[in-house]
């Protein structure tokens, strides 16, 4: 049984009529309805040929778009049709004016027009050779904005069998604001869908709309007006998800201009010559939304009189006047500046300032000198009539009409000749040296908190590169290597010093092996040494501040009894400060650390392995090395323990106290084993505030000193395991071999008890203290 696409078959079947599956040739055969077999004749069918109904669904995506001058609409309705074809379509315009030829300009519309019956829908025919399930209907509508503030947006929508919920884009240009205002009800914001009707699987040859298109691209309409190709990449796009365009005819949001909005970014650098800083400073002015004729400056008033300014925009100069405000009356240092822009400037543009102030100069290695870079200030318009930032350019408490813009001058740099060097003045400063550069040296000055920023404060000395600067030690480590016998330490500085030589004080009782500059050994330099002095000069030709020494010396004693070892650095002349030292401790592998150094930092961290706890450092000897910039040597085998400590200050020093492996385990089961005595004879459990105080004091203590503490602790662990097993022995040994169960003595029993008790009355002159006449349950023995 055969049908149509047009017309529908409904059958019943009659009398030896049986209905079977259709067979694949059936299934390719357009209008199949139904097969059937029969065993007999003859048969009956009964066939009703009934006319197919048109039915269509519509996916509508809607594009809106703003601009300051008008308001745009680019929608597309994807069409999906069952049964026969329609022969038109309609849409509800809801007040938009109808494009007639945009619409009829489409390759399946052969008339666009009003419909008759209602002036608020567009009547659409379709061409009646139209074939396709499915069809894509473009349009593009415009009004212009007429006003801002809190606006109705109609939306257009499809007249169809079903309608889905429909997906709405709103964009606009960089200085609109727009807020839609969509109930729960109505629908909710969403973000981009994964996947829009344009996109699906099947419909590659689909238009995609303006709202799912990139930036830039025409609209499926093909209209001159595009939506895309004006707004900004980098346009704000809203998602909404509209239940049902039935319901909201209109999409209410508000939209307003944004006012100008100016950042600004600056970078200092200063170079400093003889008796002179020049100063030059750039301003990265960010402008949006509206577009900026000129700015305001702030200046201290000695750089406009004395120094020199000269402003350029991009290169260009450009003149300044100056402006009349609140600022003269409250800080007379200061000076307001107006400039003017060559154009109205929106997006990115440089200002650049230089001007030079006076410098004084250190008189020699011992003194330092103050001075202060003042910095250029951008303001915003005084029309804006802003408040001051409390901790800006002027005062806390002053109400001003002019506002700093940007976060300025969080990174200074400067520039000084070799044999100068730069110090901080101020705790709110970081500085970093970044080194030589030839005959000059650059510093970084970096602001570590977010205080508003007038002036960089800073402090010149005599630097490296004159001989009377005393050196300064940057890095120091000591790896002291501890054997029965003896122990070994490699000393390695890192000096930073232009003398052509410096002086060393060694420790007492140390035997110097070797001496190592830069890398190279000093032969014959340990033959040298005289009252524990020793004098390291530098190669001649080698053109450096900074240096590294290395001293390998042994301390001649036994280690058998003593248990402690002591960090004694060498000290270098003229030298009050180390910035930073290691100490690595090398012990055998069955020798511990118990105690920690003293004012030294601990750079181990402890692992958890199946025996224990065990502390290894976080540097390796490897690491080390590259860290004081020294050769490599051949590490040590892996039967060594290694610990790391560090420290600074004007003198490092520390002391370890280490022992054995034997020793750990009988001591620390001793004191246990003390501690837990004293425990029982004092019946410790019968006292809970006694033992909650013992408690915390020994919680308190195994916490504090480390490592002991943490050996202490593996200890307890350790011994409760055989508390445990001897506890588990000894009620193996105290359980009962056999056990009494009673049960109800019988009524033979009870007469036999009861003779005897009157037998003994009889036989004996002592009365029984029991006031009963019955016998007790019998007891009967069972074997367990």
């Amino acid at each position: 049984l055969v049908g149509s696409r047009d017309w529908r078959v409904d059958w019943t079947a009659g009398s030896f009529l049986r209905q079977v599956s259709l067979q694949a040739a059936d299934r390719e055969r357009e209008g199949a309805v139904a097969r059937f077999q029969f065993s007999r004749a003859p048969i009956e069918l009964t066939a009703k040929i009934v006319r197919n109904e048109s039915r269509s669904a519509c996916e509508p995506i809607l594009d809106i778009s703003f601009w300051r001058d008008r308001m745009q609409v680019d929608g597309e309705f994807h069409y999906s049709f069952s049964g026969p074809r329609p022969e038109f379509l309609l849409i509800d315009s809801r007040g938009w004016e109808l494009d007639v030829d945009a619409l009829s300009s489409q390759r399946y519309v052969r008339r666009a027009s009003i419909d008759p019956t209602n002036p608020e829908r567009w009547r659409l025919d379709l061409d009646p050779g139209l074939s396709e399930e499915s069809l894509v209907l473009s349009f593009t509508l415009t009004r212009p904005m007429d006003r801002f503030g809190e606006l109705s947006i109609p939306l257009p929508s499809p007249v169809a069998s079903t309608v889905s919920a429909a997906i709405v884009s709103l964009r606009s240009t960089e200085d609109l604001e727009v807020l839609p205002r969509l109930s729960a009800v109505q629908g909710t914001i969403v973000p981009r869908p994964s996947q829009l009707p344009g996109e699906r699987e099947g419909s590659a040859g689909v238009e995609r709309p303006a709202a799912t298109r990139p930036m830039g691209s025409a609209s499926p309409s093909g209209g001159s007006g595009t939506i895309s190709a004006s707004l900004p990449a980098d346009a704000l796009i809203q998602w909404l998800r509209i239940q049902s365009l039935a319901d909201v005819e209109a999409l209410d949001c508000r939209v307003t201009v944004r006012p100008q909005r100016v950042d600004v970014a600056s970078r200092v650098r200063v170079q400093i010559d003889d008796e002179t800083a020049q100063v030059t400073q750039t301003l990265d002015y960010v402008v949006r939304y509206v577009p900026a004729t000129g700015g305001l400056l702030a200046l201290r008033r000695e750089v406009v009189e004395n120094g020199q300014l000269e402003l350029r925009v991009d290169g260009q100069i450009i003149q300044t006047r100056p402006e009349l405000n609140e600022l003269e009356g409250i800080d007379p240092n200061w000076e307001v500046l107006r400039f003017d822009l060559p154009r109205p400037v929106t997006g990115a543009w440089r200002l650049e300032a230089t001007f030079s102030l006076p410098i004084e100069q250190p008189i020699d290695g011992d003194s330092t000198t103050s001075g202060e870079i003042p910095l250029v200030i951008p303001l915003q318009a005084p029309d804006e009539r802003a408040l001051a930032w409390r901790s800006g350019v002027l005062r806390a408490d002053a109400f001003l009409a002019i506002q700093p813009i940007g976060d300025l001058a969080r990174e200074v740099e400067f520039d000084v000749p070799s044999d100068r060097i730069i110090v901080g003045s101020d705790d709110s400063w970081r500085i970093e040296d970044q080194g030589l550069s030839g005959d000059r040296r650059e510093y970084r000055f970096i602001k570590i908190d977010r205080d508003a920023v007038r002036a960089v404060p800073f402090g010149l000395a005599v630097g490296q590169g004159s001989s009377t600067q005393a050196p300064r030690v940057l890095a120091t480590w000591v790896q002291s290597l501890c054997a029965p016998e003896y122990r070994r330490d490699r000393v390695t500085m890192r000096i930073a010093t232009s003398r052509p030589s410096i002086d060393l004080t060694l420790p007492s009782f140390v035997k110097l092996g070797t001496v190592a500059v830069d890398g190279v050994e000093q032969q014959g330099l340990a033959d040298q040494l005289v009252n524990r002095r020793l004098t390291i000069v530098f190669a001649e030709n080698v053109v450096r501040d900074e240096h590294t020494i290395e001293l390998w010396y042994r301390y001649p004693r036994n280690r058998s009894f003593d248990r402690s070892l002591e960090l004694d650095l060498p000290r270098v002349d003229q030298v009050d400060w180390i910035e930073q030292a290691y100490w690595e401790v090398v012990l055998p592998a069955d020798e511990y650390v118990l105690l920690q150094p003293l004012g030294m930092v601990s750079e181990n961290r402890t692992d958890w392995h199946w025996w224990g706890w065990t502390e290894t450092p976080r540097l390796n000897t490897a690491d080390l090395e590259d860290r004081l910039g020294i050769v490599h040597q051949r590490p040590l085998d892996g039967s060594f323990r290694h610990q790391l400590y560090a420290s600074f200050g004007q003198e490092v020093t520390g002391r370890v106290w280490t022992a054995r492996r034997w020793e750990v385990l009988v001591f620390g089961c001793a004191l246990l084993f003390l501690l837990g005595t004293a425990a029982v004879v004092l019946r410790i459990q019968r006292r809970p505030i006694a033992t909650l105080l013992a408690s915390a004091i020994a919680f308190g203590l195994a916490a504090t000193i480390q490592p002991a503490g943490q050996w202490i602790a593996q200890l307890a662990l350790f011994v409760s395991v055989f508390v445990v097993l001897g506890a588990y022995l000894q009620w193996l040994w105290a359980r009962p071999a056999r056990r009494l169960v009673t049960r109800p003595a019988t009524a033979v029993e009870r007469s036999g008890a009861r003779s005897r008790d009157q037998e003994s009355h009889r036989s004996s002159p002592r009365r029984s203290l029991s006031g009963t006449d019955t016998a007790p349950a019998a007891p009967e023995e069972v074997r367990a």
